[in-house]
């Protein structure tokens, strides 16, 4: 699939990433069997890739990688999900070993992106008591937080406990750099491009909201990504080297640039007044992934 000669091969990035693991690995034929079946999957290329950029860069532990290929279930076809499954599984073990940070933040203030949906599940849904995932409590989340007057309106000091989604984490962009990326959009153009510049791949319906952090936000310190963050739903996630601050998105568009991106624990205490939820408008179109696109510019960073 990659068309870039100059590029390396998928060959030479299983090879490499076999060699940076094998001193750790303790079920050799096991490890072995699950490269061969990651790399002839789209998906699991990337994973392979992913990985490769994190050990190299030295961002994850090689014995903490080793440990997840060794006590996952595999015995079939399908590596990436055995692999991200255990990761998910065991959130304890595998969580939050960045060999690199915690970030500061100067200057600018984080963002979280997400589907009314998720904001409803994952924050809403319990204090206000709403049934989960369904027209009526959409309907009520848009009347209370942003058609009623503005002196009646709820405020996110509402919850205070955030429902675990995926993993024990929040992704967060910055907002200097998506209100620049976006202005003179409209709405739901907005909407649209934040969701390719953001590799939500499967999204082609609903609205998105975003989460504006208060300024100086110090609940919960905040990393770059690394592979270990990520989860089997994230297919355009891609790592990035280690001298860089912030992570970055691949976008589904060729066309446009990822997003910056960190990553913090999902912190105790809920949200406060200080947290704003905005609506960033309605999604349009169907999302068009281009799996060469994101192979190419994942060997593009494993070359760098």
């Amino acid at each position: 699939m990659p068309t870039d000669p100059s590029l390396p091969s998928l060959d030479d990035i299983r090879t490499n990433l076999h060699t940076l693991l094998i001193s750790d690995i303790e079920d050799l034929d096991k490890f072995e069997n699950w490269l061969d079946v990651l790399i002839t999957e789209t998906y699991g290329q990337v994973l392979c890739v992913n990985l490769f950029i994190d050990l190299k860069n030295r961002c994850l532990d090689t014995a903490v990688v080793a440990n997840v290929i060794d006590k996952m279930v595999f015995a079939g076809d399908q590596a990436r999900w055995a692999f991200y499954k255990y990761v998910e599984e065991h959130q304890d073990e595998t969580f939050f070993n960045h060999l690199h940070g915690p970030m500061v933040l100067e200057n600018d203030v984080y963002v979280r992106i997400l589907p009314l949906a998720d904001m409803i599940e994952y924050y809403l849904r319990e204090p206000l008591k709403l049934p989960p995932l369904t027209y009526e409590a959409e309907q009520e989340v848009l009347e209370r937080f942003f058609k009623l007057p503005p002196n009646r309106r709820e405020k996110l000091g509402v919850v205070t406990e955030v429902f675990r989604g995926k993993m024990l984490n929040g992704w967060v962009t910055s907002k200097s750099v998506l209100d620049s990326s976006t202005a003179g959009l409209s709405s739901n153009e907005r909407a649209d491009r934040i969701r390719d510049r953001l590799g939500f791949s499967s999204l082609d319906s609903g609205k998105l909201v975003q989460i504006i952090y208060p300024a100086n936000f110090d609940r919960a310190p905040n990393y770059v990504p690394t592979t270990l963050d990520s989860h089997f739903g994230s297919v355009y996630y891609l790592s990035t080297d280690a001298a860089d601050d912030w992570g970055l998105t691949c976008c589904l568009n060729p066309l446009h640039d990822g997003l910056r991106e960190r990553v913090h624990k999902v912190f105790d205490g809920g949200l406060t007044d200080e947290f704003e939820m905005t609506l960033v408008g309605e999604i349009t179109c169907v999302p068009i992934p281009n799996p060469g696109h994101l192979i190419n510019e994942a060997l593009k960073r494993a070359s760098s």
